[in-house]
């Protein structure tokens, strides 16, 4: 396993297979959308998350089998994470020996498709502050530039600074908004 929690290649497997069937999004454009619906309240049936995705990354057209086989796991195991209460969810990106601004706008994909699972799920629905703020900075990062000055070690450090912050957004609403599988509640954290 690599740093961030996939396996060498995933990723960019991932990717070619999206692209190979014209679906433009990125795996983890792919991943921030079924994260946001997941942290947002979507049931955790095994099956309610198909129909939004399709929506939100291929016009409402089911996938093919090759594809619902290869999302199925990264479904699962972002659930799990999210339900697991030792912090271990993990933010799907590019490789971690991928360029700095490759990895930086698979955060901003991520973060804008966080954003858009998340509206779907959840709507215009008035959350507390801490929430509010969450999200106004993830509409902030989801803009980032992915240009990157000379000092790549400052950006190595904020690039593993907003990655950080990114998976306690999702813990964070999925503590607000969340269910268990069966239909729980996930009980707010203040």
């Amino acid at each position: 396993m690599s740093q961030n929690g996939h396996t060498p290649n995933q990723y960019e497997s991932i990717a070619r297979l999206l692209a190979s069937h014209q679906i433009t999004a990125s795996p983890a454009e792919m991943h921030g959308i079924l994260s946001g619906l997941v942290a947002g309240g979507l049931e955790m049936d095994g099956k309610s998350w198909l129909p939004p995705l399709y929506d939100l990354t291929n016009n409402g057209l089911a996938f093919t089998q090759a594809i619902k086989d290869v999302l199925e796991p990264l479904y699962q195991r972002l659930c799990q994470q999210l339900v697991d209460s030792n912090f271990e969810f993990e933010v799907f990106l590019p490789d971690d020996d991928e360029q700095l601004p490759d990895r930086i706008q698979g955060l901003v994909d991520w973060t804008q498709g966080f954003l858009a699972g998340y509206g779907v799920q959840v709507g215009a629905v008035k959350v507390n502050d801490d929430l509010t703020e969450a999200l106004q900075d993830l509409a902030e990062i989801a803009n980032l530039s992915t240009e990157v000055d000379d000092d790549d070690d400052a950006a190595e450090a904020a690039f593993i600074e907003v990655e950080e912050y990114l998976r306690m957004v999702a813990m964070l609403v999925f503590n607000h908004f969340g269910k268990r599988p069966g239909g729980e509640t996930k009980p707010t954290v203040h």
